[in-house]
């Protein structure tokens, strides 16, 4: 299975465990889509992968760099197009555009949206057009979870609940 990966979290090398382990499945085809660098507040952080990672990784230029809602890929959106991929799975907001960039690159694959959202406000406009493009959306919360599990309907084909008190479902 082609699983291509996007986020602006893996410029640091301390976040690639996980895809260390995901590429170690021998099922798996994994490529990491990542910015170049990413702004914070205390200045740009350089894109530092592990040596000799055990997937692909495609850098890539930022538009509105360090806006969480509003950073665009500038490269590699092209090379997602093309690589066709079964599941892309992006770490941002459901709200973004990057989210909406992934939606439109790869329209035949299953889009998984991780995000560390506040599910308790109120969903964004932008969040209700762009939900029902992705199968599953992986909310996470630091919060503790109430007696009633938090819902947010991503599709016709799934259904989520908050991971600390469910999981989603496929329909």
């Amino acid at each position: 299975m082609k699983l291509w990966v996007v986020g602006h979290a893996y410029v640091a090398e301390l976040a690639h465990g996980k895809l260390q382990a995901l590429a170690a499945l021998p099922e798996i085809d994994l490529t990491l889509l990542v910015p170049t660098a990413w702004r914070t507040a205390l200045g740009l952080v350089p894109l530092s992968a592990p040596p000799a990672p055990p997937y692909r990784t495609v850098a890539s230029r930022l538009f509105r760099n360090g806006r969480i809602g509003a950073h665009v890929y500038r490269d590699g959106m092209r090379e997602l197009r093309r690589a066709r991929p079964d599941v892309v799975q992006a770490e941002v907001e459901p709200w973004s555009l990057a989210a909406l960039q992934c939606a439109l690159a790869a329209p035949a694959a299953r889009l998984v949206i991780f995000t560390w959202e506040n599910l308790e406000a109120p969903l964004r406009r932008a969040s209700r057009a762009r939900l029902p493009l992705a199968t599953p959306t992986v909310p996470r919360s630091a919060r503790p979870a109430r007696s009633r599990p938090s819902v947010l309907p991503c599709s016709r084909r799934c259904r989520m609940t908050s991971p600390s008190r469910g999981s989603w479902t496929a329909r």
